[in-house]
């Protein structure tokens, strides 16, 4: 009885999300026109790489308030944006130094942003990178980053970190979009047996975990194989369960999801 309800409240949640629409990828070389042509930028990045367009998404998320940190709606952008730098700066190494020119017309908030993502490269040359940029943001966050900086690298890994809050699970996808490394999605899926939980915090977490889940289901084939695969082989009977019940409700929301794969 208790799973059939369970069932039944994630189908109520996908059908309360369903609206959500997807658009394309989109391959301009100019500053993005709109906030669909930035999304696209940012969700599909593993597939499509543009590093020579970081500058003008930063700006891009600069002038549109996303990396205000006192902004209720955005206030965790900065780090997510700096997760998906960092990844993107630890596979460049070679290539990072070439981009720092582009970089001078940053303003603070936005060179704040790169300097965190050249902690979590973890590689010398970015952290001489940052050493050397140190003032290119106010005295408090030049503080913050000395602080940072004492810090080892690896406790910025969303793979490495336990989950403790729902606001984790958007840094697995940032780490995501930018790799395309399938184990960011593995590790959501170990939070989505939460969902209806009892205790607050743990129920939001699994909330996060398993609609964030639905919704790049149908974005990312790579994603939507894995749920199949995991509704059939994980150990866990309860993530079985709503991965079984996502994927249902997924087909039936969207005549356009492939049932072999859920994506588009």
């Amino acid at each position: 009885m208790k799973s059939r309800k369970l069932v039944g409240t994630l189908i109520g949640f996908l059908l309360l999300t369903s609206c959500v629409t997807f658009s394309g990828i989109r391959q301009a070389e100019q500053p993005f026109a709109n906030d669909t042509e930035f999304r696209d930028w940012f969700a599909f990045y593993y597939q499509h790489p543009q590093p020579d367009r970081i500058t003008v998404a930063l700006k891009f998320m600069g002038s549109h308030r996303y990396l205000d940190e006192k902004s209720n709606k955005y206030k965790d952008m900065p780090l997510i944006a700096s997760v998906f730098l960092g990844r993107i700066f630890a596979t460049n190494e070679d290539s990072l130094s070439t981009w720092v020119p582009s970089w001078q017309s940053l303003n603070e908030v936005e060179w704040y942003v790169v300097l965190v993502a050249l902690h979590m490269a973890e590689h010398e040359n970015a952290k001489k990178i940052l050493a050397a940029n140190l003032t290119k943001v106010d005295d408090e966050h030049q503080r913050r980053l000395t602080r940072i900086m004492k810090t080892d690298s690896s406790s910025f890994d969303p793979l490495a970190a336990d989950i403790v809050t729902s606001r984790q699970i958007n840094l697995l996808w940032s780490a995501f979009s930018a790799t395309g490394d399938i184990r960011y999605v593995k590790k959501v899926i170990t939070q989505i047996h939460h969902f209806g939980d009892e205790e607050d915090n743990e129920r939001q977490i699994g909330e996060a975990a398993l609609m964030s889940l639905a919704n790049n289901a149908v974005q990312h084939e790579a994603v939507g194989k894995l749920c199949l695969e995991e509704q059939r082989l994980n150990d866990d009977a309860k993530t079985r369960l709503l991965l079984e019940a996502m994927i249902t409700a997924i087909v039936k929301l969207d005549d356009h999801a492939d049932p072999r794969s859920l994506s588009h």
